[in-house]
Formats: C-alpha cells, structure tokens, sequence
C-alpha cells in the first residue's frame, strides 16, 4: 500500500509537471480524474450503502480529515511546493510522512514505536537528507 502510495505521488508530480497547471487547479483535475475511477467501484460494489449506515459525526470527521486536509489541503500545497521547489526537491517530502506519522502517533494515539518502526523511520529519515544533500559527502547524483 505505502508503495502505490508512492507511485501515485510521483505519478501526480510528473503530471504536474507536463500539465503545467497552477496548485488549485491541478488538485481539481486529479480529483476529477480520481472519481471517475473510484465512483463506479464504489456504486458497483455497494459501498455508499455502508457509509451511510455509520454515524454522522464519524462520516463528518473523515469528510474534513480524508476529504478536506488530506486530499484536497495536502494536493494543493503539494502542488505549490513543486512549483516553487522544483520537481526533483517537492518529490522528497512525502518520504518524511512515515517519520512525522510515527512521532505525533505517541502523543496523539499513545502509541509507542517498536525498535523496528523506530528502525524504518530512522532510514527514511536519512535516505531523505541523503537525498537532498544534507549529510556532507553523501551527495545525490547530479545534485
């Protein structure tokens, strides 16, 4: 899953590039795209019968936290970081979010990271500031 994750990242920031579109409006063609695959899937395989059998206040709360800040939030800033960033710097960010994720995780859920969670999060860590060139000596190719 965090692999297709990824694909689908690096899939929206070659598109954003080709597309040469601003932040919103690439966020509005990806969303359109998106539901043209999800909505049949969805309607084929009974799934808004059960969502709207859950509680409202749970359906709101994924609506703001899925819908809004996760996708609609996250696309769009994601997008302007690859305008002003450039593709190449904007494409390693998502590599922080298993790291980030794993940290707020004990504060927020009380969950504390095993040693090899701990482990995972360290390596991404430094593949990523190997990446961007932050430990002397390890640089990336063509950096």
């Amino acid at each position: 899953m965090f692999m297709a994750a990824g694909g689908c990242w690096a899939g929206f920031t070659i598109l954003l590039r080709l597309w040469q579109l601003g932040a919103i409006a690439a966020t509005a063609v990806a969303s359109v795209l998106s539901a043209v695959v999800v909505v049949p899937g969805v309607l084929l395989f009974g799934t808004f019968d059960r969502l709207a059998a859950l509680p409202t206040e749970t359906l709101i709360l994924q609506i703001v936290v899925h819908g809004v800040m996760a996708g609609v939030l996250a696309m769009v800033a994601y997008a302007r970081s690859v305008a002003l960033l450039g593709v190449g710097s904007a494409a390693l960010f998502p590599a922080v979010v298993p790291a980030v994720a794993l940290i707020m995780g004990i504060p927020l859920a009380g969950e504390v990271p095993t040693a090899p969670e701990w482990l995972g999060a360290l390596l991404a860590t430094t593949g990523l500031a190997v990446a961007l060139g932050g430990i002397p000596g390890m640089r990336r190719a063509g950096a």
